[in-house]
């Protein structure tokens, strides 16, 4: 008799779960679909604003810029990493910001966007 007291609580416990793994898949989706329009927004300005700024008007492809960019990018994320990982001091991650913001300045000045 107590095993299956024991078997039903714990089957409702699952269940318990179960609806709070589904209440909150549903919350991701509703905010998923809400935020949508938002997102794709910014995204695609976002890209329109990095193509003009990247026109060189035929000098350099766009493609070796996005690279350079990528590049950066990446070194950002690889220093903050590195930073967390062996406790180096804030301003390894500076090093690559640095870069970054001098290359679009430079194309600031060079494109006028």
């Amino acid at each position: 008799m107590t095993d299956l007291i024991s078997t039903a609580i714990a089957e409702l416990e699952k269940n318990k779960r179960n609806r709070k793994r589904k209440v909150w898949a549903a919350v991701i989706i509703i905010l998923a679909l809400i935020m949508i329009k938002p997102v794709s927004i910014f995204s695609v300005n976002f890209f329109l604003f990095f193509s003009k700024l990247f026109n060189t008007g035929g000098a350099l492809p766009n493609q070796v810029l996005w690279a350079i960019l990528g590049i950066f990018v990446g070194a950002i994320y690889g220093a903050w990493a590195a930073r967390r990982k062996y406790n180096l001091d804030a301003k390894w991650v500076l090093y690559p910001v640095g870069g970054l913001t001098l290359f679009i300045l430079i194309c600031l000045l060079i494109n006028k966007v």
